[in-house]
């Protein structure tokens, strides 16, 4: 692909009598000299969507499956980190560090809402922004402030993440 995508362009480069410059940073087509510029890297991200539908039970959290498709060919091959959100009231996304490769990805949600929650597929979750070899934390850049709920629910999920509140047991 990559060399068929060469020869279009070398075709077009000489249909067009061009000149690339390189020392002064230029290009000149039919005779028209153009400045090139550097052009700086946005910061890359990709979107998180759900999987499948999953119901999440009332005061429980889950594992919800997601995948998260290529924006475009210049993402870099790292690992991926999205922030912690209220999906809705009382329905909380963790923080989680994804893999690149997005075939077993899951991120862990938490159901305070006094009633089942249904998380459909194909629902836009976040963007999850590249996260660096050398552990420095990257945000995603559009990441909403969190509710109070989350405030509410944090020391339960730092203590105890698998659930939201301890049942008697059964006797």
């Amino acid at each position: 692909m990559l060399m068929f995508l060469f020869l279009l362009v070398f075709d077009w480069f000489k249909r067009n009598n061009c000149e690339w410059l390189f020392g002064p940073r230029r290009v000149v087509i039919n005779g028209v000299s153009t400045q090139l510029h550097t052009r700086v890297a946005r910061p890359l991200v990709r979107r998180v969507f759900i999987r499948e539908t999953v119901e999440i039970p009332v005061d429980t959290a889950a594992n919800v499956a997601v995948r998260l498709p290529y924006v475009n060919m210049h993402a870099p091959n790292a690992d991926w980190l999205t922030d912690s959100r209220e999906v809705r009231p009382g329905l909380l996304a963790a923080r989680t560090l994804l893999s690149g490769d997005d075939k077993h990805a899951a991120i862990r949600f938490i159901n305070l809402s006094g009633d089942n929650q249904i998380v459909r597929q194909g629902l836009s979750l976040s963007v999850a922004a590249p996260c660096c070899a050398n552990h420095t934390e990257t945000r995603p850049p559009t990441t909403p402030p969190m509710q109070t709920t989350l405030q509410r629910a944090s020391p339960v999920i730092m203590i105890a993440p698998w659930a939201v509140r301890r049942r008697p047991p059964d006797r």
